[in-house]
């Protein structure tokens, strides 16, 4: 089975997503994302970096 990692890149925040590609390399299902948001330098409300993932 093969895979493709998608990453997106923000000014403060990466995120990312591990795809499966079936037998043409067509994207056939999202396997796991997350997204890890950095401080932007000004005072956050939470004190710091926030990171959430998810899968399925």
């Amino acid at each position: 089975m093969h895979y493709r990692l998608a990453l997106d890149l923000g000014s403060t925040s990466i995120g990312w997503a591990m795809i499966r590609l079936d037998s043409q390399g067509t994207p056939c299902a999202v396997t796991r994302a997350g997204v890890r948001i950095f401080s932007d330098g000004r005072a956050a409300p939470f004190g710091g970096i926030i990171t959430r993932f998810c899968s399925h």
